[in-house]
């Protein structure tokens, strides 16, 4: 898994060989609840480091390429985004 930032309250990235999981801090309790979560196998190609985002292009859940389907994730930190797109090269 991957902090998106320094700070306490990160969200928190969360790699699978089979799923990618985005989790946010819960502001009433202690711990963590689910923003999204993908299956890799609709994740089309790497995703694309863009200024302070890494961009998902995703398959429709038919298969069809051209869904246009995207998640960005956004971070403060251009060298964790980057640290991510490494992490998903090698799953």
């Amino acid at each position: 898994f991957a902090p998106l930032s320094y700070d306490d309250r990160a969200d928190l990235l969360f790699i699978t060989d089979r799923t990618i999981l985005c989790l946010s801090k819960n502001r009433f309790s202690p711990g963590y609840d689910v923003k999204w979560e993908v299956e890799r196998e609709r994740i089309m190609g790497i995703p694309e480091v863009t200024d302070t985002k890494l961009v998902f292009t995703l398959k429709d859940k038919k298969g069809s390429m051209f869904s246009g389907n995207i998640i960005e994730i956004s971070s403060s930190s251009p060298e964790i985004l980057k640290w991510v797109q490494e992490r998903l090269e090698r799953v």
